[in-house]
């Protein structure tokens, strides 16, 4: 049980320090651009925030204040992992809209011009936005079931971590990915291994066994294979009931849904 006004109070205070540390980060990585501290206060005239300063200045703060309120810290965390997880898909469809974390030139057809730049690019805070959907997606989906303290949080580090890390060759602007990825990555598996109290051994040795029966037994591939396939099939059914049902609710509110219906 948490106490309301400890929450909001730990909300606001969070937002507060996550959004100070995105700036400060932004403007130090940056400081070509402003060579002046008075230069960050003027969002309007020098937009921009960091991920991982934000990030960073956000669990300290969730952590200090959330110890001296006396509210549970890995709880408080979880929870926090879901907001993250939404601001980053809000964040990256702003950033797409304004132009900011630029992918690399790219001739491919769902490249797309940027103002500030020369040529089409790789619409990266698109492409991160729909991945952090679908991570939000099954975050969600976690939390909604039984879960050990800590589960949802580490599992929201370890996917940030990767998902940047992946996608950082193709960014414009990549040095500090390689760096705050990594550590998220590690931070992640840490609570994960802690909270759960699982092996990190156990854990390798089966993924080991895993690629050993892989690649030395035909009987294990094929089961393998037929497992994907009875998922991929599962999946798609439930996704066209989605859709039927989805169809059917429309047309209880009279909405034409094709344009030979128009």
């Amino acid at each position: 049980e948490f106490d309301g006004e400890k929450v909001l109070d730990l909300i606001v205070l969070t937002f507060l320090f996550g959004l100070l540390g995105a700036r400060f980060f932004f403007v130090v990585e940056n400081w070509q651009s402003f060579q002046d501290f008075s230069k960050a206060i003027v969002f309007t005239k020098y937009p921009g925030l960091s991920v991982w300063g934000g990030l960073t200045f956000g669990a300290l703060s969730l952590y200090i204040f959330g110890r001296r309120l006396k509210v549970d810290i890995l709880t408080s965390f979880d929870l926090a992992a879901i907001g993250l997880l939404a601001g980053l898909v809000f964040g990256n469809v702003g950033c797409f809209l304004g132009g900011c974390n630029t992918g690399i030139p790219s001739n491919i057809f769902f490249a797309s011009n940027v103002e500030g730049f020369v040529g089409k690019r790789l619409p990266i805070p698109a492409i991160e936005a729909l991945i952090f959907t679908v991570v939000l997606r099954y975050i969600w989906k976690m939390s909604s079931r039984f879960h050990f303290q800590g589960k949802i949080v580490s599992t929201t580090l370890i996917f940030l971590g990767l998902i940047k890390l992946l996608l950082s060759p193709f960014k414009e602007y990549r040095v500090e990915q390689f760096i705050f990825s990594p550590i998220a990555v590690f931070l992640g598996l840490i609570i994960f291994y802690k909270t759960s109290r699982k092996s990190p051994i156990e854990d390798l040795a089966k993924i080991g066994q895993f690629f050993k029966y892989m690649l030395t037994s035909s009987a294990y591939r094929k089961k393998m294979l037929l497992n994907i396939k009875k998922s991929w099939y599962n999946n798609l059914n439930s996704w066209r009931f989605r859709i039927y049902q989805w169809r059917k609710q429309l047309r209880r509110f009279h909405v034409r849904v094709t344009p030979k219906n128009i």
